[in-house]
């Protein structure tokens, strides 16, 4: 039954005058020309709606951005240094904020690291900072800012993707297993909706299933790369890289394997430009970006070391000094300076 659907996308594939051997297109350039803006409209977006939905405590709500601004700046400014492409900063309303951007050519591991532990591990050290700062001076606002710096920054390091800590422990331990990482992503999916179900939050639930359609997309593309090995096909590498024989190749694996690319032959959407730069936004989709593997067993070691002092020692921190924190929240309270 497989051999026969095969058979029949093929036909379809030349009933539409498609060759085996297409000319590889260029791959659509995405322009960031408005980065900045996005981020500023994205900010508004989210002060809005933690505004009326969430508290309409200010000072809460520019604490909580002002701490995602410089854990996202921590990241942001590792990925310039690095020169990754396409970098920009996304505020996600109800949840926190993302920097995104990409490597082309090649990655190394250990800048992959260094740009995932640039946000949280500076996040908690300010916090540290303030917080016994705050002690000190016997400031509420202070205790306040540390506080929240080192409690978000710390979940942050919380071992499921995409948090930081999830991005960590893939990178260091499953990097080169395929299918372990989709059963990290199901895994982080029902955690994060198991966590929303417990704590009664259905903003953290829908974000778990909504994780789920990623999972999904992942298990397709693993489906491709199978068939991709089988027929001796390379897709660790770049697009540049690929020959016009290895691109059409490509290109007809996806083809018979995507409903949508399916529905699209049947129509004379297949005979336009932009389906071509639809297929090679596709192919360039499934490829993997060559990686630098420079992180030996040590260097593991070190970065799970700082990944679990940063837990470890926040929570310490944070019990140790809570009742404390407690008390003078009170006293200052009392004293009519809150």
């Amino acid at each position: 039954m497989l051999k026969q659907r095969e058979s029949q996308n093929f036909a379809n594939l030349h009933n539409k005058n498609l060759s085996m051997t297409d000319q590889k297109p260029a791959l659509p350039q995405k322009e960031n020309k408005s980065g900045m803006q996005s981020t500023i409209l994205s900010l508004v977006l989210f002060i809005l709606l933690f505004y009326f939905f969430i508290t309409p405590d200010l000072l809460l709500i520019a604490l909580i951005v002002l701490v995602l601004f410089i854990h996202e700046t921590g990241h942001y400014l590792m990925m310039k240094k690095y020169k990754y492409e396409n970098v920009s900063m996304v505020f996600i309303p109800f949840l926190g904020a993302m920097v995104q951007g990409k490597k082309t050519e090649k990655y190394s591991q250990r800048e992959r690291a260094n740009v995932i532990m640039a946000g949280p591990v500076p996040g908690i050290l300010l916090g540290l900072g303030l917080l016994f700062t705050g002690i000190h001076l016997e400031h509420v606002y202070v205790l306040y800012a540390g506080t929240l710096f080192m409690v978000i920054n710390v979940l942050n390091l919380i071992p499921l993707d995409p948090l930081d800590g999830g991005q960590l422990i893939y990178l260091l331990f499953f990097d080169k297993k395929d299918y372990l990482k989709l059963y990290f992503l199901l895994g982080s999916s029902l955690a994060i909706i198991g966590l929303g179900y417990y704590f009664d939050n259905y903003i953290v639930m829908a974000f778990g299933f909504l994780l789920g359609f990623r999972v999904r997309a992942y298990q397709k593309i693993l489906g491709i790369h199978q068939e991709l090995r089988e027929q001796g096909i390379d897709y660790v590498r770049t697009y540049e890289s690929l020959s016009n024989q290895e691109f059409s190749k490509i290109k007809r694996v996806i083809l018979e394997q995507s409903t949508l690319a399916k529905k699209m032959i049947d129509t004379d959407f297949v005979e336009t430009p932009e389906f071509d730069e639809v297929m090679a936004s596709e192919v360039n989709s499934i490829l993997e970006v060559p990686v630098e593997r420079d992180l030996n067993a040590k260097v593991k070691f070190a970065y799970l070391f700082t990944w679990l002092a940063c837990i470890v020692g926040t929570v310490y921190v944070v019990i140790t000094f809570l009742p404390k924190l407690t008390e003078l929240i009170q006293l200052l309270k009392i004293d009519g300076d809150v």
